[in-house]
């Protein structure tokens, strides 16, 4: 579903604000698997449904499964550093390591790194302005090079941690577009139950963005 999700989604622009967020403290028995949680995804609704569909595609009650906590590489290692919202860089890198193809397209990437891991080591967001289209893209990447035993991992830098503290300051303007245009997209998708909690509800254009990224990228949104 995360998948389908982005489809037809694209990004945009520049500028800074900041936005108080209420912080959930969890037991450490009751963290949320990474591929299930907000920190690093833009994702919320969407993750946890592809988590779900991912771990029991045929349905029923099974949970998704917790990510690896130790990985072996059989080939390659690529390490891909702070991408900060530029996706023209980040293509450019994954290019340059020999994991991202010609032949694909902005919806459609082509892995080709065969068993090759790329390990993303934090700090997708702020700065830039197309933080969520480089989380989709390593996505789909992953789900490609796990097909011929290679993966893409994407661990959580300061910047991640900091939008998760709802700490908004090196957010641009065009991330909080892109967060609100992506919260609307999702509520298309899954229904209006999700309408407020991206910002439907404001009136206010620069509300409903920052309202939007508050609502993607807080724990346990």
């Amino acid at each position: 579903m995360m998948l389908s999700a982005a489809r037809s989604f694209s990004a945009l622009a520049l500028r800074r604000a900041s936005f108080p967020t209420q912080v959930t403290r969890y037991a450490p028995g009751q963290l949320a698997p990474l591929a299930r949680r907000a920190v690093a995804s833009p994702l919320c609704a969407a993750s946890e449904a592809a988590a779900k569909g991912a771990a029991n595609p045929a349905g029923g009650d099974q949970k998704a499964p917790y990510p690896p906590l130790k990985v072996t590489a059989p080939g390659r290692v690529v390490a891909l550093g702070d991408v900060h919202g530029d996706i023209g860089q980040a293509r450019r890198a994954l290019t340059i390591a020999g994991v991202l193809g010609d032949g694909g397209d902005a919806v459609n990437p082509e892995w080709t790194g065969g068993n090759t891991v790329v390990v993303q080591v934090g700090d997708v967001l702020d700065r830039g302005d197309d933080e969520i289209a480089i989380l989709i893209l390593l996505q789909k990447l992953h789900k490609q090079a796990e097909a011929q035993g290679g993966a893409v991992y994407i661990l959580n830098g300061n910047h991640e941690v900091l939008n998760v503290s709802g700490d908004f300051r090196y957010v641009t303007q065009g991330a909080f577009q892109e967060s609100a245009r992506f919260g609307e997209h999702l509520v298309n998708l899954f229904g209006s139950a999700f309408k407020e909690a991206f910002g439907g509800g404001e009136d206010d254009p620069r509300k409903r963005q920052v309202k939007a990224r508050g609502g993607l990228f807080s724990p346990g949104g």
